[in-house]
């Protein structure tokens, strides 16, 4: 994970235990990260300790979690029409784990809640995502 792909409001794992990204830096290059319900930053991370914050996997509960719900053995449908699928037909573009977001014709690969986080952002979807 690089920091230029996160953006305020993206939930990342840091000592285990989720955060959200709630201060970007361009000039400092850093994120300030917040457990939820707390006013004063658990962590800074700077640019060159980004290791030390992790992705926040994908999963069905929390896809279930957000509206989410299971209508067949590897696709989830939500309110909106947006339906994601695990494990896509295409054996040459896929992880055993990948979620696929369809929008249209487009297929969108997402492993970590935060890719989810900025799709919903980019398409308009004001969606606060659920842990």
């Amino acid at each position: 994970m690089r920091l230029k792909e996160l953006m305020i409001g993206n939930i990342v794992l840091y000592d285990g235990k989720p955060a959200v990204v709630g201060c970007l830096s361009d000039y400092d290059i850093k994120i300030d990260l917040f457990r939820e319900g707390e006013d004063v930053p658990c962590a800074e991370i700077w640019q060159e300790d980004i290791e030390d914050c992790h992705p926040m996997p994908l999963t069905a509960e929390i896809l279930h979690k957000n509206g989410f719900y299971r209508i067949g053995p590897d696709l989830y449908l939500d309110e909106n029409g947006y339906h994601i699928t695990l494990n896509p037909h295409d054996p040459s573009d896929c992880n055993k784990d990948d979620f696929y977001l369809h929008i249209s014709i487009m297929n969108i690969n997402i492993k970590y809640v935060h890719q989810l986080q900025n799709i919903f952002n980019l398409i308009g979807l004001d969606k606060k995502i659920v842990l």
